[in-house]
């Protein structure tokens, strides 16, 4: 049942661990009879929920400690079996952080700042010091503006856009900044 098209639609082979994902971003209500690897109804299995918990918790600390990447190129098919689990296994390189590094700031200050000593790139600075990119403050990278390369800041930059690009319909416009390297596309009212 678990690969059936009837049910699953005809992606049914494919990894796609979305399926369980709700447009919340939730775990999905996914009906167990229509995935019965911990079966339904008056027998279902009575580990589920410890297996759940005992997978996010393994799952957790493993992200949290550690930087995955998945091996280049490994095969990710599911196995023909009752219990469903991958036919190759799941390969990845596991990569502890450095001894110097420390846990990025969260969003939104992680716009603005990181630890050097996570990107130790001194010359990066150095570079980009006229352009109000990026500059070293102590144990810090301070972005101004989120990164910007702009002199005036995105506020100034769109101002600019609009100066020469002007838009009084209020209707969504696509300006394409080739010069720098990066697509902007602009809502200019």
């Amino acid at each position: 049942m678990g690969r059936m098209e009837e049910i699953w639609g005809g992606d049914c082979l494919e990894f796609k661990p979305e399926r369980w994902i709700s447009n919340k971003g939730e775990l999905g209500d996914v009906s167990p009879y229509r995935f019965t690897a911990f079966n339904a109804g008056p027998r279902a299995c009575i580990g589920k929920e410890l297996a759940m918990v005992e997978m996010k918790a393994v799952g957790a600390a493993v992200i949290w400690n550690y930087s995955l990447q998945v091996v280049e190129n490994h095969p990710i098919l599911p196995s023909n079996s009752i219990v469903l689990h991958m036919k190759h296994g799941l390969k990845f390189v596991l990569f502890t952080w450095p001894d110097a590094y420390k846990r990025p700031f969260s969003w939104p200050k992680s716009r603005d700042y990181a630890w050097f000593k996570n990107l130790p790139f001194k010359k990066l600075c150095e570079v980009k010091k006229t352009h109000n990119w990026v500059r070293l403050e102590g144990d810090l990278l301070v972005f101004p503006d989120g990164g910007t390369s702009f002199r005036k800041g995105v506020k100034g930059y769109v101002d600019e856009i609009k100066r020469f690009v002007p838009l009084r319909s209020g209707s969504i416009r696509t300006v394409l900044d080739v010069g720098c390297g990066v697509s902007y596309e602009l809502l200019l009212v």
